[in-house]
């Protein structure tokens, strides 16, 4: 339904692709043209739904009914799949490549969001409409927050243009609680992107999974049509949000 969401599984790209490598192997041009010309190869296309964001510039082969050809012009390779399973796998990781992630471009603050928490903070609530009277998070009436994310035009926009800034204040939020910090790792099914995480300062092994709580939140309203639930977050978070403004307190 929203395709997006399944960035939150991506990290299983990683153990997939050590799997297909054993089946799979890169061919030369000679290679290429000679198997075209030996077998009887058909052309794939994009008919199969599971397949409709894949774009010209990578074509599929199926030779002889039981091996398979990838053409990737994007990168200039080719590779032979020695069968079918192999193939899908593969099929899949690519598809796991398109999937939009909202993280591209951001590595620089994600690497520095100590030094500009402050304004990342502040662009999300500006987005939102939600009036913020000073840089105190416990200021915030945390009611009224909820409410200004439902009014927002499309959840789904919130999470492409402000998913980070999202991050940032809810971790930020946990730090008025929980005493903690901002780390980063690389996210395995896109090496050029950076993903950002908040870990108990007490505790370096205790990671808030403020990214998978915050997706599965946003999907879930979505998916059933409901309203987004910020106090959902905050109590899987364990997050005493008693703690903040909360209606007319």
């Amino acid at each position: 339904m929203i395709r997006f969401f399944l960035y939150i599984i991506s990290i299983n790209c990683m153990f997939a692709q050590n799997k297909i490598n054993k089946n799979m192997r890169k061919l030369s041009k000679k290679e290429y043209a000679d198997l075209l010309s030996k077998h009887s190869c058909v052309k794939l296309n994009n008919a199969n739904a599971s397949w409709e964001e894949f774009s010209s510039p990578k074509v599929y082969f199926e030779c002889d009914g039981n091996f398979y050809i990838k053409e990737d012009n994007l990168k200039n390779e080719l590779y032979l799949f020695e069968n079918r399973k192999t193939f899908l796998e593969s099929l899949e990781l690519d598809e796991q490549e398109n999937i939009f992630s909202p993280l591209k471009d951001k590595n620089y603050l994600i690497t520095n969001i100590d030094k500009h928490k402050e304004s990342i903070i502040k662009n999300f609530l500006k987005e939102i409409n939600y009036n913020r009277v000073n840089n105190n998070l416990k200021e915030i009436d945390l009611h009224e927050l909820n409410i200004k994310i439902n009014e927002y035009s499309s959840l789904e926009d919130l999470y492409k243009k402000y998913y980070l800034n999202f991050i940032v204040f809810l971790g930020e939020l946990v730090r008025e609680k929980k005493q903690g910090n901002w780390e980063y790792k690389t996210n395995i099914s896109k090496p050029t992107e950076l993903i950002p995480y908040f870990i108990d300062s007490s505790n370096k092994n205790y990671e808030f999974l403020i990214n998978v709580f915050l997706v599965k939140e946003i999907s879930r309203s979505i998916r059933e049509e409901k309203e987004f639930d910020l106090f959902r977050i905050l109590r899987l978070l364990e997050i005493d949000w008693n703690n903040f403004r909360v209606g007319n307190e």
